[in-house]
């Protein structure tokens, strides 16, 4: 039995074989009835599986045929909505025409997009079903146009009884694809007592380098050794170059309560770090957010920098000077409304996809700025039917066509049972 949520147009999401979910974790498929902005519920159907791998694929009123469910099918299912106001149908369903797919199941994910130099997307994901708490590593995945994925490489190969799951990626001056990683060790540490499972320590980042777009990869095995008392560096968001030539990206850490009886932080501090040799060494220039962590960089031209910081929500830091300091915060979110990425798009604007750790609407948001990150708008929901807190770090890119590319990561949705990056495929407003 199919639930049909109210609406004048639906997106049908099909899933069907052909693509992306880890090796023998198969899943049924499942049918999605997507109306955006609005509250709504995921339908399923159970439809028989022809391979370990799948894929999803897209069907809407305007034009598509489905070849998985008959044509009388999708006349009922496009016959059983009720019709809601004209102008929100046009405003939410013509202007983002939103499409969502379950990517790549069974991974925890945490994904960070780049666009690589061919257009082709690139997903640098944690590769295990788990909150960090197994052994694993990272995952390069690829896509043409963020439906379909596939795997192409593992950056940073694992050491035993170790995770590499805190990345930061991007493109170097020449094109190469760098990840930087860290993660926990799962073996005790001589100064302190054995640890919850893989909480013993932050290992040391490694600088990891593609240069065939991921297939391949080498590993600088060290990076800047924290300050006495301290973590060591975690990276997050984008590796970007800036218009002198020079690789910026952000890391974090946090001041150890005591750390010869645990690993527990008083709070944390996210930095900007600089690299003047194509990603080679790495210095650290400045503090961003006081105490903030998991902060994302976005430049914005003539050497100013805008750096979204998560807190108890996410807060807005200017830099003028290509951050050597930085002003702020500007509070963009409310309270629990988490880990975001900033992104320049083509018509200028600048997005914030977010995550929404809130009860009742647990999923991703966007927000806009036309003025470089002054202003912000009202929020766009682009998922709200996620299972719980333990979801959103968003990634976004704009492709050739405008359409943007989010992913996320989920360990459930309404149709969706288990940890999976979920993609959401959608268009701007108008301003």
């Amino acid at each position: 039995m199919i639930s049909v949520p109210a609406a004048s147009q639906v997106n049908v999401v099909l899933c069907s074989v052909g693509a992306s979910s880890k090796e023998g974790a198969f899943a049924p498929p499942k049918a999605t009835l997507r109306k955006p902005r609005l509250r709504h519920k995921l339908a399923s159907i159970n439809l028989q599986p022809g391979s370990e791998r799948r894929q999803w694929l897209t069907f809407s009123k305007r034009g598509s045929t489905a070849f998985l469910l008959s044509g009388l099918s999708i006349l009922w299912l496009l016959l059983a909505t009720s019709p809601i106001n004209a102008d929100e149908s046009k405003s939410l369903v013509d202007e983002l025409a939103i499409e969502r797919y379950v990517s790549i199941d069974n991974v925890c994910a945490w994904p960070n997009l780049t666009k690589l130099n061919d257009g082709t997307i690139a997903a640098i994901i944690f590769g295990e079903p788990s909150h960090g708490q197994v052994a694993g590593d990272i995952e390069c995945w690829v896509s043409a146009d963020g439906r379909f994925w596939e795997k192409r490489g593992n950056p940073a190969p694992n050491a035993p009884n170790t995770n590499r799951m805190n990345v930061a990626a991007g493109l170097s001056a020449n094109g190469d694809l760098l990840v930087i990683c860290s993660g926990w060790t799962d073996e005790k540490q001589p100064e302190r007592p054995k640890q919850a499972a893989f909480r013993d320590d932050i290992i040391q980042s490694w600088v990891c380098r593609s240069n065939d777009n991921g297939r391949t990869w080498s590993q600088h095995k060290s990076f800047v050794a924290p300050d006495a008392g301290w973590t060591e560096y975690i990276p997050f968001g984008d590796i970007l170059v800036g218009e002198q030539g020079a690789l910026h990206v952000s890391c974090y850490g946090g001041e150890f309560v005591d750390p010869s009886k645990s690993t527990k932080t008083k709070g944390y501090r996210s930095w900007h770090f600089r690299s003047d040799d194509n990603g080679e060494t790495w210095q650290r220039i400045s503090t961003i957010g006081p105490k903030h962590n998991e902060t994302t960089l976005l430049s914005i031209g003539q050497d100013r920098w805008l750096a979204a910081a998560r807190i108890e929500a996410m807060d807005i830091f200017r830099s003028e000077d290509d951050g050597q300091t930085w002003q702020g915060p500007l509070r963009v979110t409310e309270r629990n409304e988490i880990n975001g990425h900033l992104a320049r798009l083509s018509d200028g604007r600048i997005l914030l996809s977010y995550g929404v750790r809130v009860a009742g609407r647990f999923g991703v948001a966007a927000k806009l700025s036309h003025d470089d990150g002054l202003t912000w708008s009202a929020p766009i929901t682009l998922v709200d039917d996620l299972v719980n807190y333990d979801c959103g770090y968003p990634s976004s890119v704009q492709r050739s066509d405008d359409r943007i590319v989010t992913t996320y990561y989920a360990s459930g949705a309404s149709n969706h049972a288990r940890y999976h990056m979920g993609t959401v495929i959608w268009s701007l407003p108008s301003k």
